[in-house]
């Protein structure tokens, strides 16, 4: 107001809007906006390899592992494969101060192709929509997708032979996806993805720039991409079990039997058991489990029972759990759980 009079002031501003796959590495957590958990699509693919990958019958494996080599052998079978971006390609904008172009997801499936960062943004977005951690390092020459193991940091040598090939922070630990090797499959996605972890973890000053989705989506907030029409066809479910099993038997080959080895140079019973279960060797497993009278290899001699479908057996041993500890309440409900299967 000026001498009691209302007054009003224009001013124009020019805005600069860019497209919506525009994207500038000046922070990389940033990118995490563009992985999309939540999308029908990527959940229905997603949701069909979560359930072909259950039945193959590695329940005591580390699920996550088992997941991501669902996920990557779906998406080759699929006819996904890499495509350098000829415009703005990734190993030149990865560190360039001009706008880089990052497709979504869907985009991804509906090209059956992109560059390094968009098929790891692909990968971490399947896995995500199924409850499977992912992080990414984004290397000069390379994009590793990182898969949350949700274990205990302590226990990453249950799981792998070499955990300098992992990164391991206060919580869990983390294994690597090269995507420069996708095309490659699982396996030589992981060795080669290993490689540049365990370089990065034993250089004198070695770093990585480590981002971790889900704290970077409380700042970037992941960003919905709807379909345009076009079907992503997935692979025949024959040939997606053929491919993952192969890829869990190089892991067990690879890094299970040396976790196996070391555990019977321990000589301790309970830890035999576990190595040899989650290397899907079930009757070893029993063997070893039998061999001690611990509460814990009493219980995971049942749990064997379980995966097994022997649920008499499961019961008995429950009960033998109870009998030498009566308040223990997990073997209580195994117990239940094993009679009521049993009826």
């Amino acid at each position: 107001e000026f001498l009691g009079k209302k007054k009003t002031a224009v001013q124009s501003c020019v805005i600069s809007v860019h497209n919506r796959n525009a994207f500038s590495w000046g922070d990389s957590n940033a990118l995490a906006a563009f992985v999309d958990s939540n999308n029908t699509d990527i959940l229905k693919f997603a949701k069909e390899v979560s359930g072909t990958v259950n039945g193959l019958g590695y329940a005591a494996m580390n699920k996550n592992v088992q997941m991501a080599a669902g996920i990557m052998e779906a998406l080759r079978l699929a006819g996904v494969k890499y495509s350098e971006d000829k415009v703005t390609p990734y190993t030149s904008f990865r560190n360039g101060e001009e706008l880089d172009s990052i497709q979504y997801p869907l985009q991804t499936m509906n090209v059956l192709s992109g560059d390094y960062d968009d098929l790891g943004i692909l990968v971490a977005s399947c896995l995500e929509s199924i409850g499977v951690g992912t992080g990414f390092l984004p290397m000069e020459d390379d994009f590793v997708v990182l898969v949350n193991l949700k274990i205990k940091p302590e226990n990453a040598a249950s799981h792998f032979a070499d955990t300098n090939a992992l990164i391991i922070d206060d919580q869990t630990a983390w294994f690597g996806l090269s995507m420069k090797a996708f095309e490659k499959g699982f396996s030589a996605s992981r060795r080669a993805a290993a490689a540049v972890i365990k370089k990065a973890n034993t250089a004198a000053e070695g770093t990585y720039e480590f981002v971790n989705v889900e704290d970077a989506w409380t700042t970037y907030a992941a960003a919905a991409f709807e379909g345009n029409g076009s079907v992503f066809e997935t692979a025949a479910k024959s040939s997606v079990e053929k491919a993952v099993k192969a890829a869990i038997q190089d892991y067990i080959n690879s890094d299970m039997e040396k976790v196996v080895a070391r555990a019977r140079a321990s000589g301790d019973a309970n830890k035999i058991g576990m190595a040899l279960a989650r290397s899907g060797r079930y009757a070893e497993a029993r063997s070893a489990f039998a061999q001690s009278n611990s509460i814990s290899a009493m219980h995971n001699l049942a749990n064997i029972y379980m995966i097994e479908r022997n649920y008499s057996a499961a019961a008995a041993q429950y009960k033998k759990i109870l009998a030498k500890a009566p308040g223990n309440k997990s073997a209580a409900r195994g117990l239940s759980k094993a009679e009521y299967f049993a009826l």
